[in-house]
């Protein structure tokens, strides 16, 4: 089980870097965390070569940095407590991206970030793969050898350890440690593998208690490319080669993504689970896990906000929902957002809806104007009867929510807006190449009580009809003033004169103030229209609470034995406060023993170092080791092979030896063979004499 505690909740001190490693799906996570922050808050994409040339208080103004950015580098700049989060993606796969997307966008890349020239960029167009990876000197640039540890894992010597100022130039460029990589990547707040996206999406909703996207738009993807399995054996063992430190840094990346995202999948399951659930067993199925986590996110939620009864939203500010695009800017009507890619978007707001409330919306543009007349707002899951009217440019839209129909959770509600469709622009036009799914786009959004809104309009109201009897007065006195001119006509010719010429000149001035008193009396007349109808809405919403009062006179009677229930807790949380008290006592001597103990570490790092530097000499005198030893086995090998032939040669001759006594025996055989032959025969022939000598001695 995963012992450390991978939530996070973001503090106004604390600044998130997401760590972009090319072409890993970092845009699309990036998309979503930007939701997160107000966009003044955000700061602009960076590159490395940048860092040293930003104005001073950069890195303390945002607190949300995100970039194609080396460790080492943003670690040093960075004030305050810095969350690191990043994706890794299977070395393979991030290579033949990378490859693809420099060929579909070589100015864009391969100028800036590589220096090339023109002509090398032109003629990467038409580059192959394996000319790519066996010729091109391009691929020893550092965003296709072990990238992924080297962003990571780099270290860089900054000049009078001051990271503010240029890089040593001897040695500015970074070296790939594997086992700072794995180190570093284990203290990342946020870890999430491409290879299992929708999985590192519930992991980082999760860790810093964000709305869980169970769909992401994936940004920035490439058409059509080239896979591992399409490439030839040669080709991709070449690949493997020059990536062979990120392999085994993605290794460890999967266990250890899995390890929290287990841990994640116990916790909500202790917490959140149902009886429902009690059968299952890791790994839980994906809606499984969503749905557990909507109820943690809600937690969460409510923990971090502070419930209100009033929301003022400008899109420019940070939203808690889904279903939304980043901010743009309109010239005209200010920031904006679009919904989509799904028919629904929501908002979350820690708003109580405990007195009739109004709500107030403008929505500056629409895909198709057709979702105007059918848009549909749910608040808690009830639909909200809307009317919506234009206002020059933009439609506003505006109803009314009582506590009675959306009652929803104390410091938690949720506002889903649902179009029929979300459409490309560039399906409409052929000539824009904006491929998003879009939907209406909203400016602003308010939610106040209504007899707030009443006041107000009254307001207006009191104030239309104050500059109504002040043009009421200017109109009289400019008709007693026509009078005394009309009286005066009877003077001189020249006087009259002068009269008829003033008298022309406030007649088109009375004109123009009855325009604007019809005007304004057209505009009282709406307002008081509307005013009586919200007074009726009124009269009837007391109604309805005067009929709820029975019910909340019934709750008071429980209310008064949870107010008992209080003091006792109250007594026990005091007991608690002076256990907490003892505890704070041992936790400050803990923590004293901890800087003893960090002394101790920096003191152990030290003797590491010391130690890894003889490691290095030793492992210089293995590899010349190594190589001597080589040396003695090919003379082995040699040795060896003349043994062979040597046994072989003493084989035959022995064979040889063997075939040869064998003749002999058989030679022996043979003689002896004959030896008893002409034994025998001799033996004969002397018997024969024998007879003969027989034959012939008496005789004699």
């Amino acid at each position: 089980m995963f012992e450390h505690k991978i939530e996070h909740e973001i503090t106004i001190q604390d600044r998130l870097c997401l760590l972009h490693i090319p072409k890993t799906g970092g845009v699309t996570l990036d998309s979503i965390i930007q939701q997160q922050f107000d966009r003044q808050k955000i700061a602009p994409f960076l590159y490395t070569p940048q860092l040293t040339q930003l104005p001073p208080g950069f890195f303390n103004t945002f607190s949300y940095y995100r970039g194609h950015i080396y460790f080492d580098f943003v670690d040093n700049f960075l004030v305050g407590s810095t969350q690191f989060l990043t994706l890794l993606r299977t070395p393979l796969e991030r290579f033949l991206s990378q490859f693809s997307y420099m060929q579909r966008s070589p100015n864009q890349f391969l100028k800036y970030h590589l220096g090339l020239t023109r002509q090398e960029v032109d003629e990467f167009e038409t580059i192959s793969l394996d000319e790519f990876v066996f010729t091109s000197e391009m691929v020893h640039k550092p965003n296709y050898q072990n990238y992924e540890t080297q962003l990571i894992g780099a270290r860089f010597d900054f000049e009078n350890d001051n990271p503010q100022l240029p890089l040593k130039t001897a040695n500015s460029k970074p070296h790939a440690d594997l086992n700072l990589a794995k180190k570093r990547l284990s203290q990342f707040t946020f870890l999430g593998l491409t290879e299992r996206f929708q999985d590192s999406l519930f992991l980082l909703a999760y860790t810093f208690g964000w709305p869980p996207h169970q769909t992401a738009p994936w940004l920035n993807a490439a058409p059509t490319r080239l896979h591992g399995n399409q490439l030839a054996p040669q080709t991709l063992d070449k690949i493997l080669e020059y990536n062979r430190l990120d392999i085994e840094l993605y290794a460890y990346a999967q266990q250890l993504f899995e390890e929290r995202f287990n841990h994640m999948c116990h916790d909500l399951l202790e917490g959140y689970g149902q009886p429902a659930h009690t059968h299952l067993s890791l790994p839980l199925p994906t809606e499984v896990v969503f749905e557990l986590l909507q109820h943690h996110y809600r937690r969460r939620f409510k923990a971090r906000y502070t419930a209100t009864s009033t929301i003022s939203l400008t899109f420019d500010q940070a939203i808690s929902g889904t279903g939304w695009h980043l901010p743009e800017v309109h010239n005209s009507r200010g920031i904006y957002r679009w919904t989509g890619p799904e028919t629904c978007s929501t908002l979350d707001f820690p708003l109580t809806i405990d007195t009739v409330t109004h709500i107030k919306f403008s929505v500056i543009s629409a895909i198709n104007p057709d979702l105007l007349n059918n848009l549909r707002l749910t608040v808690n899951g009830e639909q909200v009867a809307l009317i919506h009217y234009p206002d020059g440019e933009t439609t506003i839209f505006e109803g009314c929510l009582s506590p009675i129909n959306y009652p929803g959770e104390e410091s938690y509600t949720q506002l889903e807006f649902q179009v029929d469709q979300t459409m490309k622009p560039c399906a409409l036009d052929p000539s824009n190449d904006d491929d998003r799914l879009l939907g209406i786009a909203l400016n602003w959004l308010e939610l106040k009580p209504v007899m707030d809104e009443l006041t107000h309009r009254r307001s207006q109201t009191q104030s239309l009809s104050q500059k109504q009897a002040v043009l009421e007065q200017s109109l009289i006195d400019s008709n007693n003033h026509a009078k005394d001119l009309a009286a005066a006509l009877h003077t001189t010719k020249t006087e009259q004169a002068l009269l008829a010429a003033t008298l022309t000149t406030k007649t088109d001035e009375i004109a123009t103030l009855l325009s604007q008193l019809d005007h304004q009396t057209q505009a009282h007349e709406s307002l008081q229209s509307l005013y009586n109808d919200a007074q009726k809405t009124m009269h009837s919403l007391e109604a309805q609470i005067k009929a709820s009062k029975a019910e909340r006179d019934s709750l008071t009677t429980v209310l008064d034995s949870k107010i008992q229930e209080m003091a006792e807790l109250q007594t026990q949380l005091q007991e608690q406060m002076q256990i907490h008290y003892t505890l704070q006592g041992v936790y400050d001597e803990a923590k004293d023993y901890a800087h003893s103990l960090e002394a101790a570490l920096h003191h152990k790092d030290a003797e590491l170092t010391a130690l890894s530097s003889a490691f290095e000499n030793k492992a210089q005198k293995i590899v010349t080791l190594q190589a001597q030893l080589q040396e003695h086995i090919h003379s082995y090998q040699k040795l060896q092979d003349v043994y062979h032939d040597a046994r072989d040669y003493a084989r035959s001759l022995e064979k040889s030896i063997q075939d040869r006594e064998t003749e002999l025996a058989q030679l022996r055989q043979q003689l002896h063979l004959i030896q008893e032959s002409r034994a025998y025969k001799t033996s004969q022939q002397l018997k024969q004499l024998t007879k003969i000598f027989s034959s012939h001695s008496p005789k004699e």
